[in-house]
């Protein structure tokens, strides 16, 4: 969304410590998740043109979305950004903050319109699977297979090159079939990364720690000789 200015978010949420990203998944994490360099439509900040995309869809003066939900804590105060952005551009939402257990809850039951969700960074295919996948139920923060049918034919490619890409041992041809699954998901723009956040951890000077990037803290440890 040209709306979306992630370096903003990092400098005013991570103190310019978060990296601003396209991607849903760290290719140094999952070996065959595509690069941002194979991402065909990135869609960079331009307020401008949001403006202006805004005013050629029938909405000159801007229009209201409805609520904008947001679990209390970390989330929230990404979502506040983010909606500030939107409203700059015109996109105004009403930003309701609740529990996590219960906007967890909504953003899985499909009961908003706008929402700030946060993944621990252990994000790899079976986590994209579970987001796109028809056989997914009762996980998905978006439903590509819904009501509206929007979206039927292409869930039904994200379950084929789901298969596939599960399915092949070659690693130049499960990164191709993942980098076009990849594009298709982000063109849809239901779901849009924004910046992946720092984590601060300490070491021992005397402790050789290399950590796999995961919130789940996977270390190779050693001490200094």
């Amino acid at each position: 969304m040209y709306a979306i200015d992630r370096d903003a978010v990092n400098q005013l949420v991570c103190d310019g410590y978060g990296t601003p990203t396209y991607m849903y998944i760290n290719p140094s994490y999952a070996a065959a998740a595509p690069t941002a360099d194979s991402l065909e439509n990135p869609i960079p900040f331009d307020l401008e043109k949001a403006k202006e995309l805004l005013a050629e869809a029938g909405y000159p003066d801007g229009v209201d979305v409805g609520e904008f939900i947001a679990a209390a804590g970390r989330n929230e105060s990404y979502a506040i950004a983010i909606q500030a952005q939107l409203e700059a551009a015109g996109i105004r939402s009403t930003l309701v903050v609740q529990d996590y257990s219960v906007a967890g809850d909504r953003l899985v039951a499909q009961e908003y319109d706008l929402a700030m969700a946060y993944d621990c960074g252990n994000y790899d295919f079976n986590n994209f699977e579970q987001q796109c996948s028809s056989a997914s139920v009762g996980i998905k923060n978006c439903v590509f297979d819904g009501p509206a049918g929007k979206f039927n034919d292409l869930s039904k490619k994200f379950d084929e090159w789901l298969k596939a890409g599960a399915s092949t041992a070659d690693e130049e041809e499960r990164i191709a079939i993942y980098t076009e699954l990849y594009n298709a998901f982000y063109d849809t723009h239901t779901l849009t990364p924004v910046i992946t956040i720092p984590s601060c951890i300490a070491y021992n000077k005397d402790l050789n720690a290399v950590a796999v990037p995961t919130d789940y803290r996977v270390y190779d440890w050693s001490w200094n000789t």
